[in-house]
């Protein structure tokens, strides 16, 4: 399991879709709180993969929230990162188009 908190920017969050199967994505350009960053590290095949949900807030105390794509570090991010004792492992669902926990 992962968790996290800090000062990010360049922040693209997503929001997935079901009916259209994508993400909705966003991205927002200032300075923003982590204030939560909550997620796991599982396999997709051989390679690791991040999944991670976020809640930020700017300026003005206004949280966004959504599943989290990319950002960068605009302060500093302190992040935990606990080892479960379980592979969590990833495979395709083709009723969602999305790479599930097996």
């Amino acid at each position: 399991t992962i968790s996290a908190l800090g000062t990010v920017e360049k922040t693209t969050l997503g929001w997935f879709d079901r009916r259209r199967r994508v993400y909705v994505k966003r991205t927002f350009r200032g300075v923003m709180e982590l204030a939560s960053l909550t997620g796991n590290i599982a396999r997709l095949g051989k390679s690791p993969v991040l999944h991670t949900h976020v809640v930020c807030s700017d300026r003005s105390f206004r949280p966004v929230a959504g599943h989290l794509f990319s950002a960068t570090v605009a302060v500093t991010v302190e992040c935990v990162v606990i080892e479960v004792g379980a592979l969590l492992c990833r495979k395709p669902d083709p009723r969602f188009g999305l790479n599930l926990l097996d």
